[in-house]
């Protein structure tokens, strides 16, 4: 049995539905903090996931015109200046992006992603494109394609395979307003995924031969109860969006493949930002906590317009107080909307932290980690998901990628170790070479070792992990072995101190003998 209730959500803003006639081929989806009814197994809350996608109407954005952003001794020791001056090249990207009110769609690409194929072969990830996608999230957005079905509820009877479920469809069409099954021109069919206990069993509704068995025909695993969206046309030309690299998506994994940079915002983003910043957007809405007012009858809660126009600002930052130093403050003019008619009032904030901090940490295997959405102001709280206040302090980290060896043999044997090197760097579509992170001024005599271990049923996260420093010259060489008596040692691989993080990732199973573990320098 198949319950399949597509919502078709309509007319919130009707002075925007009037600037716009038809249907674009574009669509964008919005970010808040997880309702509810967002639980894991709906496959909402996943590991890296901040927040769920909202309903039209009930979005979160910024309401101040200015962000500002400042950059940790973590993130400089690491990156340097070539990595301030990356993660500033996206923080333009969005300082350029006209008013919401001049922003013309058919300037933007439906693609604007590209492949570096020798910083691909090298396995470097660019800064500056993975910055980009953390801002794009941070300004409200979530991703489009995993939007297109999102799964309100489902049940499964084991006995006789029967299942319910409902999906709705939080892809918006940015002119008509509307759910869009289309994403920057790719046309998105209605799918759902679970696990029956044996065998993963896949149900596309836009298929002839109804069930499909995903584990042979289509090579890869979802969680149980997790709707997807899988574009009709190939994988690797879908036109997909800056937003859809967030981290956190059953699509698309953990952010950026290595190689890929962006040129540009799509029309998708561009569609999304214009429609959460548009004048014509009225939401409920608060102002920050630490906005007051110069004048008298100060006005905080209110309908209010979008502000049009956000800029984003570097200010000083001091790792030692962990603060801005000095203060920031900001004086500008708020809208806000009274009986229908629009009225204006003096505000200042004054800011001891920075919107957002960027800094430079080890996390484990994701390229990123950032802030979530909890803290984020529900205006619309207590009968619905929002709309709401996008409410900093926001940290967007990036992790010291760094060389990784995994291992899932118990004879330890060459042939059967799994090599990956991610490291960051800047690049983009000419001949220049990548600029490779960490920079030469971190390099230490010790090289940070990272040692993960996992279960038999335990792919997902470690069931432990341990730490170390190997006191090793820079460049220097260092031997990882394992013994099983602490006499006779085996010698599993030989690492470079690159100045970064060494990630080393065991598989244990049953009959696995007890083992020992250490790093010995050349």
């Amino acid at each position: 049995m198949i319950i399949n209730s597509m919502r078709r959500l309509g007319q919130f803003f009707t002075v925007t539905l009037a600037l716009f006639a038809g249907q674009s081929a574009f669509a964008f989806a919005l970010l808040g903090p997880f309702a509810p009814w967002m639980t894991t197994p709906l496959a909402y809350q996943l590991p890296t996931a901040i927040g769920g996608p909202m309903l039209i109407g009930q979005g979160y954005r910024w309401n101040v015109p200015l962000i500002t952003y400042a950059f940790d001794q973590s993130f400089l020791d690491y990156f340097g200046t070539n990595g301030v001056a990356a993660v500033e090249s996206a923080i333009q990207v969005l300082n350029d992006f006209p008013p919401a009110s001049h922003v013309d769609l058919s300037t933007y690409p439906l693609k604007s992603s590209r492949v570096n194929f020798v910083a691909q072969s090298g396995n470097l990830v660019d800064l500056k494109s993975q910055a980009l996608v953390m801002l794009v999230e941070q300004m409200g957005l979530a991703q489009p394609s995993a939007s297109v079905n999102t799964l309100r509820n489902f049940s499964y009877n084991p006995t006789n395979l029967d299942f319910t479920y409902s999906l709705e469809n939080r892809n918006y069409d940015p002119q008509a307003l509307y759910a869009s099954i289309i994403v920057n021109t790719d046309i998105f069919a209605p799918q759902v995924a679970f696990h029956n206990g044996n065998n993963v069993i896949f149900y596309d509704e836009g298929a002839s031969n109804g069930f499909i068995d995903l584990n042979s025909d289509l090579g890869f695993f979802l969680p149980v109860g997790d709707a997807i969206a899988t574009s009709l046309t190939d994988a690797e030309s879908a036109n997909s969006s800056v937003a859809d690299y967030e981290s956190g998506s059953a699509i698309y994994g953990d952010g950026l493949s290595t190689g890929t940079y962006f040129s540009s915002l799509t029309a998708d983003d561009a569609g999304g930002l214009a429609y959460l910043l548009s004048t014509n957007n009225l939401a409920l809405e608060s102002l920050l906590p630490d906005v007051h007012g110069l004048g008298t009858n100060f006005v905080r809660t209110a309908l209010r317009p979008g502000v049009n126009k956000i800029t984003f600002q570097r200010v000083n930052f001091d790792s030692i107080i962990s603060s801005i130093f000095p203060p920031f403050t900001n004086i500008y003019i708020d809208a806000y909307i009274t009986n229908g008619v629009i009225q204006y009032q003096t505000v200042e904030r004054t800011l001891t932290q920075p919107d957002i901090l960027f800094t430079a940490k080890y996390i484990g295997n994701n390229n990123v980690s950032r802030t979530g959405t909890s803290n984020w102001i529900n205006n619309g709280a207590p009968l619905q998901d929002g709309p709401g206040v996008i409410q900093p302090p926001i940290t967007i980290n990036f992790n010291k990628l760094g060389p990784s060896l995994i291992y899932n043999d118990p004879n330890y044997s060459p042939a059967n170790a799994t090599t990956f090197l991610p490291l960051w760097a800047s690049f983009d579509g000419t001949t220049n070479a990548p600029v490779v992170y960490p920079i030469n001024s971190s390099l230490t005599n010790t090289s940070e070792f990272h040692f993960l271990l996992f279960g038999p049923s335990s792919f997902l996260q470690p069931v432990a992990s341990f730490t170390w420093n190997s006191p090793v010259t820079s460049n220097g060489l260092f031997n990882l072995q394992t013994s099983t008596n602490l006499s006779d040692w085996l010698t599993i691989a030989t690492i470079t101190n690159q100045g970064g993080t060494f990630t080393y990732q065991d598989f244990i199973y049953t009959n696995t003998p007890q083992r020992y573990f250490r790093t010995v320098p050349q």
